[in-house]
């Protein structure tokens, strides 16, 4: 599915990385990762500098760098070296297809390695299918279904990412007047819904 993907769409790239390892149990995040993770998400959005977004980044760089070749260890500290593999890939600027793909295989690898602690929660093709939605097929959207609520909901979702906000979304905009029945669908959908979700990114004019 990635490699029929126009590769310029830097920003739904970054975010279907970042919602890679948002699926993985956060409680076994080190602070290093969750930051980075944010960090990505920030510099998608414009919210962050190239500057501050390699700082950011700078230590979880710095780790990779220092691995080398040698062996992983326990199951736990190879899971541990494939994630921070992966976040770094998806820090990458430009990025591409490649360092996605490298991403999602360390996020297996992780998640091998930490099972069963870690039940999935969707796919890496839900995200795809959350982030993209049917590429060959955009769905139409009517400025007018765009009211005061509708934005306000919209932007209160993506800020405190709010999914579970998304159902009373899409009443909202049931109530402006949307029959997109894909749209309202998606967003009342059980998911799992990241942030670069295009539903969402429809509404609030994100691409």
């Amino acid at each position: 599915m990635l490699t029929a993907l126009d590769v310029t769409r830097q920003r739904k790239l970054r975010l279907l990385g970042c919602g890679v390892f948002r699926r993985l149990q956060e409680s076994l995040f080190a602070p290093d990762w969750r930051q980075a993770i944010t960090a990505s998400e920030q510099f998608s959005d414009g919210q962050l500098s190239r500057q501050e977004f390699d700082r950011a980044l700078a230590r979880i760089r710095a780790q990779v760098e220092g691995f080398g070749s040698g062996p992983e260890g326990s199951a736990e500290e190879s899971a541990s070296m494939q994630i921070t593999r992966g976040i770094a890939a998806v820090a990458n600027h430009p990025l591409d297809v490649d360092d996605i793909t490298g991403a999602i295989f360390f996020a297996r690898q992780a998640e091998e390695a930490w099972a069963p602690r870690t039940p999935p929660h969707g796919t890496q093709a839900d995200l795809f299918r959350c982030i993209f939605g049917n590429p060959f097929r955009p769905t139409a959207f009517d400025i007018t279904w765009c009211t005061g609520t509708v934005i306000a909901l919209a932007e209160g979702i993506y800020a405190e990412r709010a999914f579970d906000r998304l159902p009373i979304l899409a009443d909202a905009l049931q109530d402006a007047g949307c029959d997109s029945d894909e749209l309202l669908n998606h967003l009342r959908g059980k998911g799992p819904h990241v942030r670069g979700c295009w539903a969402l990114d429809l509404v609030l004019g994100k691409s």
